[in-house]
């Protein structure tokens, strides 16, 4: 498999900036992954040695003298598994016509699972191997809601065009995905909004600065609300605390406006004894406020120290990526 992946940040300050503000910076990096079509339907291929379009090798060449024939692409490197949100998909492949006669060229036309028209784009080869330009089939006639898992089942038509005597070449198809990738989003006091209440100084905003625990001696569900300053789809939550009053029996929900928090993302989460972040998986689910609630705890009143003490530490985050 190609991998090739490139961060593509926004200009550079020579300016010093807080932490929180390189986070933001960090927020709208783009990421660059290719992949390459790696098997083709049985009953179609070009003449001469159709597998060496798909063996990832560009100095092996399927090859046609017949016009309109098609190899039909169907499977590709991708593994389908989810990296961020996909902002651009491109295509284009590697091939030529032979000196010896006619020019002829490919084109390339992308099949999604949704019937409907088809965009077809046309390399114009010359007598030497060369890799056509980008073509972007992110917004094709039928094109999917683009996801890793769905790169994993969208067709390629790679169809020959020329007349007369030729000998047209591919080697190779890949495919270029530009992503905004999910990450661990650092929640911190910039991100608390509120809480059910606490014990003096021993507030929920200073334990998500890993400065302090968080404690609350009430007889009740604690929960806090943390706002992630725009839209994110949540995949995961991490949390920490070795105290003897640990959350036992958690719920996740999140909200786009705090008026409507739905049923849970995650349920029955347990952060007791963890000494390091303990991840459990969510509902994918886009929303700007994250809404933690502790049901139970370790206390047989169910009173809450969330984190530890002497030595303080983070107690909570969200993995998420820009819808």
């Amino acid at each position: 498999m190609i991998s090739t992946i490139l961060a593509v940040f926004s200009p550079a300050t020579t300016s010093v900036m807080s932490v929180h503000e390189n986070l933001a910076i960090s927020a709208t990096a783009k990421c660059i992954k290719t992949y390459y079509f790696d098997s083709y339907y049985p009953a179609s291929g070009w003449t001469n040695n159709p597998q060496y379009m798909v063996d990832g090798n560009i100095s092996t060449f399927a090859s046609t003298s017949d016009d309109e024939q098609i190899e039909m692409l169907d499977g590709n490197t991708c593994l389908g598994t989810e990296l961020g949100t996909i902002t651009k998909v491109e295509i284009r492949a590697y091939g030529y016509y032979a000196s010896s006669g006619n020019s002829a060229d490919i084109r390339l036309t992308p099949f999604f699972p949704i019937m409907g028209t088809k965009n077809t784009y046309v390399f114009d080869c010359t007598n030497s191997p060369s890799w056509s330009a980008w073509f972007d089939i992110t917004n094709d006639s039928s094109a999917p809601e683009w996801s890793f898992s769905t790169l994993t089942y969208f067709d390629c038509q790679v169809k020959s065009s020329g007349s007369g005597n030729f000998i047209l070449n591919c080697a190779k198809v890949i495919v270029r995905v530009t992503y905004i990738p999910c990450r661990w989003l650092n929640i911190n006091s910039n991100n608390y909004d509120s809480s059910c209440g606490n014990d003096g100084s021993h507030t929920c905003a200073r334990a998500l600065d890993g400065i302090d625990d968080w404690e609350h001696t009430a007889t009740e569900t604690h929960w806090f609300i943390v706002d992630l300053k725009g839209n994110y789809s949540i995949s995961k939550v991490r949390g920490k605390s070795v105290t003897t009053r640990d959350p036992t029996n958690v719920n996740i929900y999140i909200s786009l406006d705090k008026s409507d928090w739905g049923t849970p993302i995650a349920a029955g989460i347990s952060w007791s004894d963890a000494g390091t972040w303990r991840e459990f998986a969510t509902i994918s689910k886009v929303g700007r406020y994250v809404k933690v609630e502790i049901i139970d705890t370790e206390h047989p009143n169910d009173y809450v120290q969330f984190g530890s003490m002497p030595k303080p530490m983070k107690i909570f985050d969200v993995y998420g990526c820009r819808p």
